[in-house]
């Protein structure tokens, strides 16, 4: 069963974070951010673009208030479910790895943990993008009984 934890303050006023079972859930408002490549600026030092710096900022801030943190496990699950305010085409798989990179640290030590992920274009929703983000530790014995399950398939 949810448990409500804390309200999302700044990231989702109207909504609630929740902890679910060993994991959280939690929603980063505003349309979702697909990671730009790192671009080489007139210096010849590379920086991030400042969108992509921005949201992996936001959805940070976001897992922190909802209470993230990281387990024991080791290892992760991550599901992002998306609803962008249009029908424009975008990759979601460069959004999940902008949401894996800003989670290093606060979730996890580095996204390469995560051995499992799930990113799923919801729709549209004009009033109200966002993106839904879970994460759940796994352990290595949970890990191990999926793949055999995987290759039993």
């Amino acid at each position: 069963m949810a448990e409500i934890t804390k309200q999302a303050g700044d990231c989702h006023s109207d909504s609630p974070a929740v902890t679910v079972g060993k994991g959280w859930t939690f929603v980063v408002p505003g349309p979702p951010q697909p990671k730009e490549r790192a671009r080489r600026g007139k210096s010849g030092k590379w920086y991030t673009p400042t969108r992509t710096a921005a949201y992996m900022k936001k959805v940070k801030q976001c897992a922190l208030v909802a209470g993230v943190r990281r387990s024991e496990a080791g290892l992760y699950e991550l599901t992002i479910k998306m609803w962008f305010k249009d029908r424009r085409r975008r990759d979601v798989d460069n959004v999940a790895k902008g949401v894996g990179d800003s989670l290093n640290g606060t979730a996890w030590a580095d996204d390469s943990q995560v051995v499992k992920v799930s990113a799923i274009r919801m729709g549209t929703d004009k009033d109200n993008p966002r993106a839904e983000v879970s994460i759940i530790p796994i352990s290595e014995a949970e890990y191990l009984d999926f793949l055999a399950e995987t290759c039993r398939s």
